[in-house]
């Protein structure tokens, strides 16, 4: 009986094992468990079957209540009696995820005892949901057959770190046969009851053990009985596996080697850095691809840290593979970062937790990589969260805008979070119109330091390179269909006669003109002269395909739901030509992405066949041969295509672009204005990247006989 046990009245996990201390000899005197908790997932509930197998021989019964966040109309809808199905079918989707989420052998054994139970009918789960917010209660009782019991709370919540020695965790015990502590007792046995019977205010409880049961059943196969031998060994060799965590120096630290090389900061981000301090710590660093931005951020946030001992740290980035990356670098500083995409499910609780524990001083340190999406998301959950650190706490917050040119529109200016005094904005361009510059100013400040590509060039920060251009003619038909559109396109303006913002917004203006741009970028000659080029070759390893977004044979479609993707035909001549190539876009998760960069680097495949992915941020430093099919008429995108392609890298020396631009057939057009544009157009991108080559007059020879005939001379500087 629970009686006979030596309990304590508070234990922590710094000199305490809870779980063994605490966890298997009450319950294996205990006959029924109840247990409120926090956010729902997969990994909650098999947390929560620490110590179960011993619970078994006493036929005990668990009551478990989750908690599950609502937005206003979600709540609103359940309210009025129709939004509960969809709501249900959503939380069943990210369960069912997230049981996929783990596979060590520990995970596995929680998932067959909770199985189990829930199998044998001893173990029913609730969610209780909050409006706005989350269900955050984290209270125990545990009862044994005399009805005495334990009711625990505090900190120590299911997770995988709370009940191990990595976490500073606690707990309040208190005992029922003690009189004086009834009035500790009974409030959170009575608030667990109306919960059950979903008897709160402001909170919506839902059974979901059928649909428990039914996702784990599909999941975990050949259940066995729970055996409390087997999960106390698989736990020791879980500890003993990640005891080296306990090891690592705490907090941010400056690492003393990086890549492999001694790290010490070079000069232009040593400026970048002090420019940004005598502007009261805001404003952009315009560093060109390749020079070492993300560092130059994150060295900035070790330092902050270390002279003010308290650090709020947001990174927010516009793509999920981008986000990956910067988990990576920060975790090179010893700072594991929490990631706040793909669902709030998976970071709502943790986030809402780590707010709470560094407003109370708890945490010194916190540090949080965000998309884009989540960071403007309709629902605002992340704003709110992150504005909630208030006032008092700005001159601690630092905000990491990478690519922060995108944070010049209006939707993501207006998500910014407004406490941070700290804020860097970083992009090697940017650049943008007038109203999104602006925003920028407002935001991060004026850009305190510049660093271009011919200083990283200079300086051997990034690679030389060649520069070779491969001439593609367009079909004629092709070209008739060129001349229309850009008939039609100047007939638009000139009848509007309209400022740049009326014509921004044109919808038929910008069809158009997206028209236009998928001919010259998927025209079917562009395969035809790359095996022309390929056929003098054999496979080089490291080498990267930039194709079209768009298919190359639909080109009066509106969209490109229909046809044949450049990237798919240019993947298929790879083969037949004995290239071992994989493509990487937006369809491959993180996993195949890992896989797939790593192959890359490994020299395990030839060559990267992309689109747009690896246009910002993405390090491919092995890189050292591009062939680019395709590139919009935006500098910041062929700028940062080039960066991709110059970072440094062990044994390379040299990098080789090829480049293919686009001309129209001899004697197709019977207006040479048109062609003259298109080469201006042409030009706007070869000049970039054959001013800083290693052979630049080689550019200059193959576009010679366009600019005599268009008299364009002076355009190539």
């Amino acid at each position: 009986m629970l009686k006979s046990l030596t309990i304590k009245e508070v234990y922590n996990s710094e000199d305490d094992n809870i779980l063994k201390d605490f966890y298997i000899p009450a319950l294996k005197n205990a006959v029924s468990y109840d247990r409120a908790v926090g956010y729902f997932d997969a990994k909650v509930l098999t947390t929560a079957a620490r110590g179960l197998a011993c619970f078994v021989e006493n036929g005990g019964y668990i009551r478990l209540i989750v908690g599950a966040t609502l937005t206003d109309a979600e709540y609103k809808a359940i309210s009025d009696g129709y939004g509960e199905r969809e709501f249900i079918e959503k939380l069943k989707k990210n369960f069912d995820e997230s049981l996929n989420a783990f596979n060590s052998n520990l995970y596995k054994n929680q998932l067959n005892t909770l199985t189990w139970f829930i199998q044998h009918k001893k173990l029913d789960v609730k969610i209780a949901l909050r409006r706005g917010g989350i269900y955050h209660e984290k209270v125990g009782i545990i009862k044994d057959a005399a009805g005495d019991s334990l009711v625990f709370q505090g900190s120590a919540n299911e997770t995988n770190n709370a009940l191990s020695p990595f976490n500073y965790e606690s707990i309040n015990v208190f005992k029922s046969w003690i009189p004086e502590l009834k009035g500790h007792i009974e409030p959170h046995v009575r608030k667990f009851e109306n919960l059950w019977t979903n008897n709160v205010k402001n909170t919506k409880v839902l059974d979901f053990t059928e649909i428990t049961s039914g996702l784990l059943s599909r999941n975990v196969q050949n259940v066995q009985r729970p055996n409390i031998s087997l999960e106390l060994a698989l736990w020791q060799e879980h500890l003993e596996t990640e005891s080296i965590i306990d090891e690592m120096p705490k907090g941010p630290q400056i690492p003393k080697k990086l890549y492999g090389n001694d790290f010490i900061l070079k000069q232009h981000q040593k400026d970048a850095l002090n420019a940004w301090k005598k502007k009261n710590f805001q404003g952009i660093f315009e560093l060109a691809t390749g020079s070492g931005k993300t560092i130059t951020a994150i060295y900035s946030a070790v330092k902050i840290f270390d002279s003010r001992h308290r650090l709020f740290l947001v990174v927010a980035v516009p793509y999920q593979s981008l986000a990956d990356q910067w988990v990576d670098n920060l975790r090179m500083f010893n700072i594991n970062p929490l990631v706040c995409y793909g669902g709030e499910h998976r970071w709502l609780q943790s986030l809402n937790r780590q707010i709470v524990d560094f407003q109370v001083g708890l945490l010194n340190f916190v540090a949080v990589v965000v998309v884009n999406a989540t960071l403007s998301s309709s629902t605002n959950t992340f704003l709110n969260l992150a504005n909630s650190l208030g006032e008092e706490n700005r001159e601690y917050f630092l905000f990491v805008g990478d690519e922060c040119h995108h944070h010049g529109a209006f939707a993501n200016f207006n998500s910014l979070p407004q406490y941070a005094a700290l804020r860097i904005g970083l992009s090697a361009t940017p650049d943008r119109d007038e109203e999104g510059n602006e925003n920028l100013r407002k935001y991060y400040g004026e850009t305190v330091a510049r660093y271009t590509m011919k200083d990283a060039l200079d300086d051997d920060v990034l690679t030389p390179y060649e520069y070779h251009l491969v001439e593609v003619s367009l079909t004629e038909e092709e070209a008739e269909q060129y001349v229309i559109l850009s008939k039609r396109i100047s007939q638009l303006i000139a009848q509007y006669n309209s400022t740049k913002v009326q014509l921004a917004n044109n919808n038929t203006l910008n069809i158009l003109l997206s028209k236009r741009a998928r001919l010259i970028n998927g025209t079917v000659n562009k395969p035809i002269a790359l095996r022309a080029l390929l056929e003098s070759m054999h496979p080089i390893k490291h080498s990267l395909f930039y194709c079209a977004e768009g298919n190359i044979d639909n080109i009066d479609a509106e969209d490109d739901t229909d046809g044949i993707k450049q990237i798919q035909v240019i993947s298929k001549l790879l083969n037949s030509m004995g290239w071992r190539s994989s493509q990487f876009t937006a369809n491959e998760d993180k996993t195949q992405r890992t896989a797939i960069l790593k192959s890359f680097k490994d020299g395990d495949i030839d060559s990267l066949v992309a689109m747009k992915c690896l246009d910002e941020g993405i390090d491919v430093p092995a890189c050292s041969t591009a062939f680019i099919l395709a590139s919009s008429r935006q500098p910041r995108q062929f700028i940062q295509r080039r960066g991709r392609i110059l970072r440094k890298n062990e044994g390379k020396t040299k990098a080789v672009i090829y480049d293919f631009f686009v001309t129209l057939p001899i004697d197709s057009v019977d207006d040479g204005n048109i062609e003259r544009k298109l080469l201006i157009a042409e030009l706007k991108r070869i000049n970039e990247f054959a001013s800083l080559s290693l052979n630049k007059g080689d550019a200059y020879k193959k576009v010679e006989p366009f600019l005599k005939k268009h008299d364009l001379i002076h355009h190539f500087t």
